[in-house]
């Protein structure tokens, strides 16, 4: 079994649920826009488009249209995105010098792009069942809040929405005030 460790509480005390919401978490991670053929993995949207309700996305592929998620799963609850790379410890240095090196890919430098707010602001006032997005970590400035909170003013259901560590001034915190 490839998820022994996965917490089953997570996805509504459902095996079935914990294995759909964790295999299409590992097929959109894993994306390669070189490799991969983007019609095979909509073939899989089509098939678990009823059954994902938690996704979270620890690593986002650059390449990956951001607008096929909210499109395809409509019955998404909660949705959890990081643009920028998970850090890795180099444990050849000295612990008082620790250097976190980037994993992989494009959003090292930028996080998320301006293209890809725009999707997604566009796409998440069409979720008539989100509670939860987590957006941390994403290098979200001011100008990406102007573009995301016109996508929220349609949706009424949003309950909790994590900014946190991003490049957000103020200014921006003010656009949602």
């Amino acid at each position: 079994m490839h998820f022994k460790t996965a917490e089953c509480s997570y996805h509504g005390n459902s095996w079935k649920q914990c294995y759909a919401e964790n295999f299409l978490k590992n097929l959109i991670c894993n994306f390669n826009p070189e490799t991969d053929n983007k019609e095979d993995i909509i073939k899989y949207f089509d098939i678990l488009k009823l059954h994902i309700f938690n996704l979270e996305l620890p690593t986002f592929p650059a390449g990956f249209d951001i607008s096929l998620i909210p499109s395809y799963f409509i019955n998404l609850t909660s949705l959890e995105i990081k643009y920028s790379p998970e850090l890795k410890e180099d444990r050849k240095t000295n612990f008082l010098k620790k250097k976190l090196t980037p994993i992989k890919d494009e959003y090292t430098k930028f996080g998320m792009r301006f293209t890809d707010m725009k999707k997604f602001a566009i796409a998440i006032g069409e979720l008539d069942y989100i509670l939860n997005v987590s957006l941390q970590g994403n290098f979200i400035d001011d100008e990406m809040i102007k573009w995301l909170s016109t996508g929220l003013i349609t949706n009424h259901t949003l309950r909790y929405l994590d900014l946190s560590n991003n490049k957000i001034t103020e200014q921006g915190y003010l656009i949602f005030i």
